[in-house]
């Protein structure tokens, strides 16, 4: 077959692809299946498997109160009826529509996908709103033609096709982990990506690994972790998981690129919801007054990084530095202009530390140098 022919191929298959995912909707799907149960049983998975406008799945015990039954009968329906609906669905044409676009899914993702993630990307392709419930629900119904991996201290459950080669997840993920131990600093996704292309692993598995199937693999790890400003490293890191306020302070600035008031701070941390505890402006305030190693005082009540190159001290230090630094008199508006770009001050607060006269000597040309 030309390349040509091959080109026409792909876009064929492409298009037949985007009209099933066009047609696909797990929801009409599942809510036409259940109708061929009783009322009761069909209430129960509804309430079981949280198929209602609250989302929110009901205990066996719950459910069994409602109907005055034992929990054991419920859980005997529950069986039943989700049995009675796998049969039902391999009679319908549906059947393997559905299990053509979940396929095509896991397939685009390398063979393999993180169960959440397979979620999320069905979301994705279905136009009309459905929830997560319905999709988990109707993924239980045909999981029997795929593989499931099962969870682990490493591992995240996941599905895969039943001809993809496991050990690569394993091999690849095991590398991805060493290399982030090697670095020993969190990284965007595309560093941690450039950074994985050098290894052994990607030259044995470049022909089956991309960009895409990398972001895939690393996302069932339990190992590895995304920030919640899509910095990738490993979980235990203060920076991925922050638990202390002081990490918290940090990630908001250096995801910010610029200095903020202590107030603003705390409203980014709660806007944030790291682990959902509330930050007190007093309490950010207080972290960063004490710690001189990371932050620094640049305009009342301002802070910045000092990686960023800030320096602590009072308008008229920074003055003497830049007059240090300097190979000649700077002029009052080159002054201004320096300590601009490491104070949050006002303009006359940097005229009035000229004039002291103890630090700054000014020329007859109007240009300042430091007094010997």
């Amino acid at each position: 077959m030309t390349q040509d022919n091959n080109s026409i191929l792909d876009r064929v298959i492409a298009t037949q692809i985007k009209e099933e995912q066009a047609q696909f909707n797990p929801k009409v799907t599942v809510d036409n299946l259940l109708e061929i149960l009783s009322k009761r049983d069909k209430n129960v998975l509804f309430l079981r498997h949280g198929l209602i406008e609250d989302d929110k799945k009901r205990t066996l015990e719950e459910i069994g109160r409602e109907y005055n039954i034992t929990r054991e009968r419920v859980r005997q329906i529950e069986a039943s009826g989700i049995k009675a609906l796998k049969e039902q669905l391999k009679n319908e044409e549906e059947y393997t529509h559905s299990l053509n676009v979940v396929e095509q899914i896991i397939k685009e993702q390398g063979g393999v996908i993180e169960e959440n993630d397979l979620v999320a990307k069905i979301k994705e392709s279905v136009y009309e709103r459905v929830t997560d419930n319905y999709i988990l629900f109707f993924l239980n119904l045909i999981r029997d033609r795929f593989i499931s991996i099962s969870e682990s201290v490493k591992i995240k459950p996941s599905l895969r096709l039943t001809d993809f080669d496991v050990e690569i997840l394993y091999k690849v993920l095991a590398r991805a982990e060493d290399l982030m131990k090697e670095v020993g600093e969190i990284l965007s996704f595309d560093e941690f990506w450039r950074n994985f292309q050098k290894t052994d692993e990607f030259s044995l598995y470049e022909s089956k690994i991309d960009k895409e199937i990398f972001l895939s693999y690393i996302k069932i790890s339990k190992k590895l972790k995304q920030n919640p400003f899509n910095y990738w490293g490993l979980v235990k890191w203060n920076l991925i998981t922050p638990k202390r306020m002081n990490d918290k302070i940090y990630l908001i600035l250096k995801h910010n690129e610029k200095p903020l008031h202590f107030r603003k701070i705390s409203e980014k941390i709660n806007e944030t919801k790291f682990d959902g505890k509330k930050a007190h402006p007093a309490t950010i305030h207080n972290e960063l007054i004490l710690d001189h190693s990371r932050y620094v005082l640049v305009g009342r009540g301002i802070y910045a990084l000092k990686e960023w190159g800030y320096k602590p001290g009072i308008v008229s230090d920074v003055i003497v530095e830049i007059l240090e630094r300097s190979d000649r008199p700077l002029s009052r508006d080159e002054i201004i202009d320096e300590v601009l770009k490491k104070r949050i001050v006002k303009k006359t607060t940097i005229i009035l530390s000229l004039m002291n006269k103890e630090k700054f000597n000014k020329l007859e040309d109007n240009t300042y140098q430091l007094n010997d």
